[in-house]
């Protein structure tokens, strides 16, 4: 059977092995099946960019702790590896060898699996993208939308990987606002894009989801005229369980959420 969808999942903080998506993948299956659609004919393909810094920010931790033991030491480990996520991503844009551009291969690559996946052809594209991952995709899109002509992208050899058949974008507890701060104007990506077929561009529709105790996922729509043009709709939703609903521990809760499984769901039925 051949694959009608590509969908690009983008993880977010926190060091992550390739089977992360592993359940969430298998649940929003099932949700899709409700629908009366096959989620067969969906390909969905996680990235795993964090492999990029996870090295550099394990020894940074051992350099750090190995002196003397230090309060709050699982504290302390996440937030370098959200720090350091961010430092090293939005510290070295412009160095070849740096992480930016390292990340930004990672996501390359595995646009290009799902290509092969989709036998080569430029079927439309939605991405699902969590925490800091939502600014990575975000940066990746803008990126790709620079080139105006495919042969000078390094990182694209086709329409779908130039994202231009990109369709729908869901993002969970996003970081985009924190990376926002000294732009002006502040120019979000165009989307839908402007080579996208009209029948898609009908369908095609950008959900921001965020939980009001998630202190590092935000609204998006208002931050500036462009993203209100941009993106569909900002979407409240109580993510986590008992433990994590009602504190910032919600920010992990997103994903096996029914409400964002359930609209993605309903979305990608639409689509076959």
């Amino acid at each position: 059977m051949s694959f009608k969808i590509g969908v690009l999942i983008v993880h977010g903080i926190g060091n992550q092995t390739p089977a992360y998506a592993n359940t969430f993948i298998k649940d929003l299956q099932e949700k899709i099946r409700l629908y009366d659609k096959n989620p067969e004919q969906v390909k969905m393909m996680p990235t795993t960019w964090a492999s990029k810094v996870q090295a550099d920010e394990e020894e940074l931790w051992r350099n750090v702790s190995q002196s003397e033991p230090l309060n709050f030491g699982k504290l302390r480990k996440f937030l370098i590896s959200y720090m350091g996520d961010a430092v090293a991503y939005a510290g070295t844009p412009n160095k070849s060898n740096g992480i930016y551009r390292k990340i930004h291969s990672n996501i390359h690559e595995t646009l290009e699996k799902l290509y092969i996946d989709l036998g080569k052809q430029d079927k439309p594209l939605v991405i699902i993208a969590h925490s800091f991952g939502t600014q990575i995709i975000s940066d990746y899109i803008w990126d790709r939308q620079q080139f105006t002509d495919i042969s000078t992208d390094p990182l694209a050899n086709s329409e779908f990987e130039r994202m231009n058949t990109l369709t729908g974008i869901f993002t969970f507890g996003s970081s985009i606002p924190f990376f926002t701060i000294g732009y002006h104007p502040l120019e979000a990506i165009t989307f839908p894009p402007k080579a996208l077929p009209e029948d898609l561009k009908a369908k095609a529709r950008w959900f921001n989801f965020y939980d009001v105790d998630d202190v590092l996922g935000y609204p998006l729509k208002n931050l500036s005229e462009s993203y209100h043009q941009s993106v569909s709709q900002d979407v409240e939703v109580n993510v986590g369980n008992w433990l994590q609903s009602w504190n910032p521990l919600c920010h992990f809760g997103y994903w096996k959420d029914d409400d964002c499984l359930n609209s993605i769901a309903e979305f990608i039925a639409g689509l076959l």
